[in-house]
C-alpha cells in the first residue's frame, strides 16, 4: 500500500491499498470507477486511490442480489440498451427476490389462516 499524507507529503510502502495525497475537502461528483475513499490516520487525512481489487460487472452484481441468471438486464422493455453504469445503478435500486419472497410467505393472509386453522 503507498499512503501519501497531505500534510507532510511523506510515503510509506505495503502491498495491497494505495493512498494519494489530495487538496482540501472537496465535493466530487466522480464516475463510479474513480470514486475517492478518505481515512484519517492519527490526525492526517489520506485517499485512498487504488484497493487492487476489481469491480464487479452488473451481471455479477445481479446475482449476487438472488436475481436468477436469465434475468434481463442489458436492455429495456423498448429494446433500447442499457449502459453499464445504467445496468449498476438499477441494481442498486434492486430488491433482491429471495428475502422479499420470505416476506410474502409469512405474510400471506390465507396461509396464516391455514396455519391457524391447523395449531387449534
Amino acid at each position: 500500500m503507498r499512503m501519501v499524507s497531505r500534510s507532510s507529503g511523506s510515503a510509506t510502502a505495503t502491498p495491497a491499498i494505495r493512498l494519494h495525497a489530495v487538496p482540501a475537502p472537496t465535493t466530487i461528483t466522480p464516475p463510479d470507477r474513480l470514486a475517492l475513499v478518505t481515512v484519517t490516520i492519527k490526525g492526517t487525512p489520506y485517499v485512498i486511490v487504488d484497493i487492487c481489487l476489481r469491480m464487479l460487472q452488473p451481471a455479477e452484481l445481479y446475482k449476487a442480489q438472488g436475481l436468477p441468471d436469465d434475468y434481463i438486464i442489458s436492455h429495456g422493455a423498448d429494446g433500447k440498451p442499457f449502459t453499464k453504469t445504467q445496468q449498476v445503478h438499477m441494481c442498486g435500486n434492486s430488491v433482491s427476490p429471495p428475502p422479499m419472497a420470505a416476506l410474502a410467505r409469512v405474510n400471506d393472509p390465507w396461509r396464516i389462516a391455514e396455519r391457524q386453522a391447523e395449531a387449534a
